[in-house]
């Protein structure tokens, strides 16, 4: 979530540079989050908006709206010449149309395939836009396959990153080594019998 929210932020800055070129040219700079539910994407979406409220980033009003139940989360900023808005994947028909800048599929693991495939993905022609996906896993599906294509070199647009959790530091306050998670795991296979580390390895 910390990382979705703090990477629109440049974008927004240049968008303020970009503000009079933009609205001769009938254009704007819109991003989205897309969760699998409006509640998965407030996340990213908290984030941005408390950055702006933080960093004094004046919000058009009216044009900026921050509510869970009616579901409309929108960051407008520079009269309209950038947009963030929170979508929720549950009807897709709902994304399409709008060509966009960039897009944060948030939990993408848990989104179905043809959100990105077919509804989201088209939308980033336009304006050469970028993508982030983060998600937990669930299995190897259609987000574990993407995660395995950007490892691929030949995929040079693509990266990927993975974490184990222990690595956060906005959950685990007290820094935790790799070293120390394996003593503790080989210390549970002893006492246990099984490793949980073994089965992550096998995943």
């Amino acid at each position: 979530s910390y990382v979705g929210g703090h990477e629109l932020l440049p974008y927004a800055i240049q968008a303020k540079f970009e503000a009079d070129q933009l609205r001769e040219r009938g254009i704007r700079r819109e991003y989205w989050v897309v969760g699998p539910q409006y509640a998965t994407a407030e996340k990213e979406f908290r984030v941005f908006w408390n950055l702006c409220k933080k960093l004094e980033i004046p919000m058009d009003v009216p044009g900026s709206y921050n509510s869970t139940e009616s579901g409309l989360m929108k960051v407008s900023l520079w009269n309209g010449a950038f947009i963030f808005q929170a979508k929720s994947a549950q009807h897709p028909e709902s994304l399409v149309g709008e060509a966009l800048s960039g897009v944060i599929m948030a939990e993408a693991a848990k989104i179905k395939p043809i959100v990105w495939q077919q509804m989201i993905r088209p939308t980033l022609g336009d304006f050469d836009g970028w993508s982030i996906h983060t998600s937990t896993p669930e299995g190897k599906n259609h987000f574990y396959e993407l995660f395995n294509f950007a490892r691929d070199p030949l995929n040079e647009d693509w990266e990927s990153f993975r974490m184990p959790a222990w690595r956060n530091n906005y959950v685990y306050k007290t820094p935790t080594l790799d070293a120390d998670v394996k003593i503790l795991l080989r210390l549970m296979e002893e006492h246990y019998g099984y490793s949980p580390f073994h089965i992550a390895q096998e995943y």
